[in-house]
């Protein structure tokens, strides 16, 4: 209670601060803001829906959005929302963190039209986002809070979904050329093409860059350059077969190389050396669409197959190998049984394979039957209920589900509310993985886990002032996490080590609290405050996870839409690693770009402008001041 108190006094502090802006008068001209009540979204319930009917706390991402913060990874933007947080291993190419709500990135889960990012030989089963570039991405929906029922056993903390760009007009293309400090360089292309029966986008980017040593380099002689490229591809093809049926073929792959510093597997001293990781990876996910009944139902086969191989080099010890794979199956309908019903039903079948050297392949498949229904209650409440049963080879059967409310009160205020369980299975190494270097006689696996069980929930309201000119979100969250698998270790000097369930309830309670503001047709200014005090099971606070962060943003347009300068800063405090405060850092972006003519845009920015020292991750800097400048061309 006391934690709450805090932040009701912090937000009531915000808030009245605010009071002088509030009663500012507006230009007539700001943009109306209709929209944020008619967007369409997808994710929340598997079908497109008006986000007033969303009993979730939601937020979207659009490539306009992406292409205003010059985020050349998907990471880089989904920073700018509230409750996310990404940690990363020194600079570009270093291993990430997407954390969410107090929880580490094994708790959220990732998906690219239809096809699931989380990685079968990671550790945790974890989506690593750290290469995934923003080249051919429409939207980004961001769910918080529980979504198994429709994402899986990852989906504890929340749910990310990505959507391609469909082609569209006549065959068209377009080129971005970067350049910038630490030797990086950036080019990407991408064309496309859309007609009544058949559509494509195609994209290639490639990026390089040469960061200085991840180690800690403030007052030591750490200096090696660690170097990085990364190449990806994308391409969606869309035939339209009939009036009524569509197929959809998506297909994404890369080959990234980053070289980081080590440490000497017998002293575990650091090292500034050669050392890194190689990672192919690629994906296929197809979709038919069928609609009957005056588009009243419509039914969807989809599958897939995603695969990731990672090798490592290393300077001192030896280099392994993981391959991990997933084959996904499955069959969807959605029902519109009247004008206040809506039904969404559904089957996947998923197999999941794991290899590392020197260990035979391990495997488990999951079969899963979901339901959900979505209802007008009156044209003002809507609700949601749904039901998920997920069939493991090894942990048996498993029921999950959720419900969800949304009340709009007037056509300026929203409530909503939604609670909901789930589990994770162990991944396929936290059962049988192995290191001779880190590990219990080379054994980190530990086939007897349990599943970890999860309940969420979520309160919040979404309001407008100054004729809808300010739009606000204030969400609080309780997250409880049962037997939660963690990696023990013994301690010194060895630190051996494996997985085994953590006995109790881990937990993350906060408040999430966001504000839009145009103050007229040129400036608008954005801000969101996360407050989250994040606990193991055994009443202290989780490890790396920030407990304040705050973003604030601000952009104005000139020269009758042809130019704009934006400036963003961002503060995350409160960090602890084994109950020691880290160091809060504040970072400070510039951004600009000039529309020179009709399918000529100049841009540049600069990253960390006031050149802070910090780290995200502990004893590992992250580059300083970094200046890119760049030009899209449309073809």
């Amino acid at each position: 209670m006391k934690f709450f108190k805090q932040i009701a006094a912090i937000a009531a502090g915000v808030f009245l601060s605010l009071g002088p802006v509030f009663s500012n008068d507006v230009s007539s001209n700001a943009p109306d803001r209709d929209e944020l009540y008619d967007e369409i979204v997808v994710s929340a319930v598997g079908f497109e829906t008006p986000k007033s009917h969303i009993g979730s706390a939601i937020s979207v991402i659009t490539a306009e959005d992406i292409e205003l913060l010059q985020a050349d990874f998907v990471t880089d933007a989904l920073s700018h929302l509230s409750g996310v947080s990404f940690d990363q291993d020194g600079g570009m190419g270093g291993v990430g963190y997407l954390r969410m709500r107090g929880f580490d990135r094994a708790y959220v889960a990732v998906v690219v039209d239809g096809i699931a990012l989380g990685d079968p030989s990671d550790p945790q089963g974890a989506s690593e986002l750290a290469n995934l570039q923003t080249s051919g991405i429409d939207r980004i929906e961001l769910l918080r809070g529980a979504q198994s029922i429709l994402y899986g056993s990852n989906a504890v903390a929340g749910a990310i979904q990505l959507f391609t760009q469909k082609g569209e007009g006549p065959l068209s293309g377009k080129v971005a050329i970067e350049t910038g400090s630490l030797n990086t360089q950036r080019i990407g292309a991408s064309s496309q093409f859309g007609s009544q029966k058949f559509a494509m986008r195609l994209s290639l980017d490639h990026i390089e860059s040469q960061p200085k040593s991840e180690l800690d380099k403030h007052n030591t002689q750490y200096s090696e350059d660690e170097d990085y490229e990364n190449s990806a591809f994308s391409g969606r093809f869309d035939f339209m077969l009939g009036d009524n049926t569509d197929l959809m073929v998506i297909s994404r792959g890369g080959q990234a190389s980053a070289e980081y510093d080590g440490y000497d597997p017998v002293t575990y001293a650091p090292v500034d050396g050669w050392f890194g990781m190689d990672t192919d990876e690629w994906a296929v996910n197809a979709a038919l669409t069928h609609k009957i009944l005056e588009n009243r139902v419509i039914l969807k086969l989809h599958g897939g197959r995603f695969e990731r191989r990672r090798d490592s080099f290393q300077e001192i010890g030896t280099g392994y190998w993981n391959d991990g794979g997933r084959d996904n199956f499955g069959f969807q309908s959605t029902v519109r049984a009247n004008d206040a019903v809506t039904l969404n039903i559904g089957f996947e079948q998923k197999d999941e394979r794991f290899a590392q050297g020197g260990l035979s392949e391990k495997s488990t498949d999951t079969r899963s039957y979901y339901g959900l229904a979505q209802v007008a209650v009156t044209p003002e409440l809507h609700a949601s209920v749904a039901w998920r049963n997920d069939t493991h080879s090894l942990f048996g059967s498993h029921d999950s589900w959720r419900h969800a409310i949304a009340y709009q009160i007037t056509d300026r205020v929203k409530l909503y509310a939604s609670q909901g369980v789930g589990f994770r299975a162990p991944s396929l190494y936290e059962l049988y993985g192995e290191d001779p270097i880190s590990c219990v006689n080379g054994v980190c696996g530990n086939a007897n886990l349990s599943p970890e069980t999860s309940r969420s929930s979520d309160i919040g309201a979404e309001f407008s002032l100054l004729n809808r000119r300010l739009m606000m979100n204030v969400n609080a969250f309780r997250i409880r996490l049962k037997d939660r698998i963690i990696f023990k270790d013994i301690g010194p000097p060895t630190y051996l080590g494996n997985y085994q369930n953590d006995l109790g309830r881990a937990q993350s309670d906060g408040l999430e609290v966001s504000a839009d503001y145009n103050v007229n047709s040129s400036f608008m200014v954005s801000t969101n405050m996360t407050f989250i005090d994040p606990r193991k099971a055994d009443g202290t606070i989780a490890n790396k996870q920030p407990r304040q962060i705050l973003n604030l943003s601000g952009r104005y347009m000139f020269g009758q839409g042809r130019g704009l300068v934006s400036a963003s800063w961002r503060h995350v405090s409160q960090r602890y690693v084994s109950s020691v405060r880290q160091e809060d850092y504040g970072l400070l972006s510039l951004r600009s770009e000039w529309k020179w003519s009709d399918g000529y845009v100049f841009y540049g920015r600069v990253e960390n402008a006031l050149n802070d020292h910090y780290q995200t991750s502990t004893g590992k800097s992250t580059p300083g001041r970094q200046v890119t400048v760049g030009i899209r061309v449309d073809l």
